[in-house]
């Protein structure tokens, strides 16, 4: 095989620093036009959520990149400018779309799902359709299928799933690098298969080495390093065979061509347009950011207010697989001493149960909003409606009506905090007004309920909303609740 000319390494040299410069800017282009989502991503990755996988995606998109350039054809240099135009273009208007009617659509459950990620996702694959092609860009097809890791709510369901033993999280997790591996090396289905399979080896025996040296060790780093040692291992195995059969063979060897969009200068020009636009998008609300500015509790015990009797309190720690260690979630159920006429016809006692979640990690409220906690199968919710509450507290009044029994519920939910620990309270009355009457529970059920978010996201939201507006115990609740507040603040404590 012949040496390639001076001149030869010199038109390469040039043919590549193009379309390294356009990465560039589709990079610095992305980062600008999501620069929320990503103060948002490393937030949360601060409060050592699950969301540090997310530093997993770039790292195994690079391994599928480097092994799909070095095998894949990269066929006749075909100039379709508008089939280029039109496709990129579309898949910037649905980025567009996500990011400003579906992200504040779901701000609710703006951290559980991160649907500015998936704009973001949509929004470098139209633009690497309008600067470098349709063809090039599906020429790397399974490198964005890995890039499609950054959404999530898969991951959080993996998780949660997966949560509670740190080895079984991890063998999850190889699967991500086994498929970058099988990617990287698939120039054949049966080498992809190999190197998917020798990858998993890999990352299996890195996962025992860590159990073994550092079994007390951060989560995360289950997630992090089987992972990254399942892609690199089925890679570089791979590529060490191929050295072996073929010495002269090098992945960057081949002749590069230059991009098939020539000139990129209008191009680039339309998408910092669209880039500036959406970098003025805001991002919804984050829990954990704001709750330094609520109510500080004087009073860290949790009594009924006079008039109202304990009945019963039971309390778990099941929840701190979601919001971090030591947090715990206690439910006491009230009763009236006494019957009112304002709260029953027959002046029969009401009873009420109150949920208290305790965490030291904020935001993770955010991304597993208590509701999330209940069985959602067959339920519908009211828009959250503002209550102010006695001593400037905030709270949100939610109706809650279950389709499988026929009752509604009432739901009164606020927070406050000590020496960075928040609580979240949550009243909930049922207008079942008889002492055998249910009330939802709250219990491992979060994977489930993200199955059902998945849904919402397909058929949209209206299919769990309720539009009747009637919160039925809602003064029940609120001279409840301030009765109980006005004996738990300190004085002069204000918003």
């Amino acid at each position: 095989m012949a040496e390639p000319t001076t001149v030869e390494r010199g038109r390469d040299r040039g043919r590549l620093i193009r379309p390294v410069l356009r990465w560039v800017f589709l990079l610095v282009a992305t980062a600008v036009a999501f620069h929320g989502a990503w103060r948002t991503v490393l937030l949360e990755a601060s409060a050592h959520t699950e969301i540090v996988y997310i530093y997993l995606v770039p790292l195994l998109m690079l391994i599928a990149f480097v092994g799909v350039t070095a095998y894949a054809d990269p066929g006749p240099p075909i100039k379709d400018r508008q089939t280029d135009l039109i496709v990129g273009t579309v898949v910037l208007i649905l980025a567009v779309g996500f990011q400003v009617m579906l992200v504040p659509r779901f701000s609710p459950v703006y951290l559980t799902l991160h649907l500015d990620l998936l704009a973001a996702w949509l929004f470098l694959l139209g633009c690497s359709v309008l600067l470098f092609g349709t063809r090039p860009t599906a020429r790397y097809r399974w490198v964005w299928v890995v890039a499609l890791g950054i959404f999530p709510l898969p991951n959080r369901v993996l998780a949660i799933t997966f949560g509670a033993s740190s080895v079984a999280l991890g063998a999850a997790y190889i699967g991500f690098g086994m498929l970058a591996a099988a990617v990287a090396t698939g120039s054949t289905r049966r080498r992809a298969f190999l190197g998917a399979a020798v990858g998993g080896i890999g990352g299996l025996i890195a996962l025992a080495v860590l159990a073994l040296l550092a079994p007390g060790a951060d989560q995360h780093l289950y997630v992090l390093i089987p992972a990254t040692a399942a892609a690199l291992t089925g890679s570089l195995v791979l590529y060490a065979e191929r050295r072996r059969r073929s010495p002269d063979w090098h992945p960057l060897a081949r002749t590069v061509r230059a991009p098939t969009v020539p000139n990129g200068l209008k191009t680039a020009a339309v998408i910092s347009v669209v880039a500036a636009g959406l970098a003025f998008v805001p991002t919804p609300t984050v829990t954990g950011e704001t709750y330094r500015g609520a109510v500080t509790v004087a009073d860290r015990t949790l009594e009924p207010p006079a008039g109202w009797n304990r009945l019963g309190e039971t309390s778990t720690d099941w929840v701190s697989q979601y919001y971090g260690p030591g947090a715990t979630l206690t439910r006491q159920t009230w009763r009236q001493a006494q019957g009112d006429l304002r709260w029953d016809p027959l002046q029969r006692p009401r009873t009420i149960v109150v949920d208290t979640l305790r965490t030291r990690r904020p935001i993770t409220l955010g991304v597993y909003p208590l509701l999330l906690l209940y069985e959602a199968n067959g339920s519908r919710f009211s828009y959250p409606a503002d209550a102010l509450l006695d001593g400037g507290v905030l709270g949100a009044k939610t109706n809650i009506v279950d389709d499988r029994t026929r009752v509604s519920y009432t739901r009164l939910s606020w927070q406050w905090h000590w020496d960075g620990t928040v609580e979240s309270v949550s009243m909930i009355a049922v207008d079942d007004h008889r002492e055998s009457a249910t009330f939802p529970l709250a219990r491992p059920t979060a994977a489930k309920n993200l199955g059902t978010l998945a849904s919402v996201l397909l058929r949209g939201n209206l299919v769990i909303r309720d539009f009747s507006g009637e919160l039925k115990d809602d003064e029940l609740l609120t001279l409840t609740a301030n009765r109980m507040i006005a004996a738990r603040l300190r004085p002069g404590a204000s918003a």
